[in-house]
């Protein structure tokens, strides 16, 4: 039976959610006062738990593993035990995950207004994404060359990695 894991093997145990809830107030602290209310809280909320809704960011939903990581959707992996399937493998098999250590960035801070000014970006990343199956190392280089440009919107003349997963 198919196991829905993390990239690096950890289990999935839930979905991060986001709840709301009523902060209860001590009804003899309000104060309304020029066209203003004060109030103290009482130290206790109700939650609304039929109100939960997923926690989205970048359009995907948020799932939790049993390190208490957050995995975004499009990263989840399976495994399956009994037909051999033990290394995690992302639920799109056209796809690979991919986890480099970026360093020795070179920026190309030429085209700013004022390098001086710039607070410099950092000269290491760690960084993940999904990529073809079937990707050369060249699409691979190409490929962290672009994702250190999307995460840091600074251009670059060039890099060092290890890929970690």
């Amino acid at each position: 039976m198919k196991q829905i894991v993390s990239p690096k093997g950890s289990e999935i145990t839930g979905i991060l959610e986001r709840l709301t809830a009523t902060a209860v107030i001590s009804p003899e602290s309000i104060v309304a006062e020029d066209g203003r209310i004060d109030f103290e809280y009482e130290g206790s909320s109700e939650m609304h738990f039929n109100a939960q809704v997923p926690v989205i960011k970048s359009g995907k939903r948020i799932f939790m593993d049993d390190m208490d990581n957050e995995v975004p959707e499009q990263f989840l992996c399976f495994i399956d035990p009994e037909n051999g399937v033990t290394k995690p493998t992302p639920l799109d098999e056209t796809k690979q995950y991919v986890l480099v250590q970026v360093d020795e960035i070179e920026w190309d801070l030429s085209g700013e207004a004022d390098p001086e000014l710039v607070d410099a970006p950092p000269t290491s990343l760690e960084i993940e994404f999904l990529l073809d199956a079937e990707a050369t190392e060249e699409d691979l280089d190409e490929a962290v060359s672009d994702k250190i440009t999307e995460q840091t919107s600074f251009c670059h003349t060039g890099f060092t990695f290890n890929r970690l997963l």
